[in-house]
């Protein structure tokens, strides 16, 4: 496979290692190849003490535009705990930043539906009680089934073909 057709492409320079989405003619969405090769190149940058800086940047005009929706409508096997935030949210080691970073994440994705709304809504009373270590676990109970929802779908679906979506409620 040529370098222009690898979602995830890295590059070593001297202690730098950077990470490049390159799905610049999707404007480097998410969809299950770039959450592994962006969780393996944060394997490489974690597991080798000859690097000390990581850099993540998109191939093209733009960073990324998040999740591939398109993907996700038609089932794309991606992985929400290494596709959250691209993955990075997880492997901070100060949770106190991770958390308070999800939850200005959080208040963005609630405009996003009723099935989203109410599940942020949960989150933001019950997180202020749960330790930090057990954020990510206990968020992903009440948010898998978000993602997983028809409502989910419909709104990825609407997004795509540029409508307002039909909410459910399911």
């Amino acid at each position: 496979m040529s370098a222009e057709d690898q979602p995830v492409l890295t590059e070593r320079h001297g202690r730098v290692l950077t990470i490049t989405i390159n799905r610049p003619d999707q404007r480097n969405a998410v969809n299950a190849a770039v959450a592994q090769g962006i969780a393996a190149g944060l394997d490489e940058l974690d597991g080798d003490p000859e690097l000390s800086v990581g850099v993540l940047t998109g191939a093209g005009k733009g960073f990324c535009a998040g999740m591939d929706l398109k993907a996700f409508v038609t089932g794309d096997p991606i992985d929400a705990e290494r596709a959250y935030a691209l993955g990075l949210v997880n492997r901070l080691t100060e949770p106190g930043g991770a958390v308070s970073a999800a939850q200005q994440l959080a208040e963005t994705i609630a405009a996003n539906g009723p099935l989203a709304l109410a599940a942020t809504k949960r989150i933001m009373v019950e997180a202020a009680d749960w330790p930090d270590a057990e954020f990510f676990e206990r968020q992903r109970e009440i948010s898998d089934p978000v993602f997983a929802s028809e409502d989910a779908r419909e709104g990825a679906t609407a997004f795509a073909e540029r409508r307002d979506p039909v909410w459910k409620g399911h």
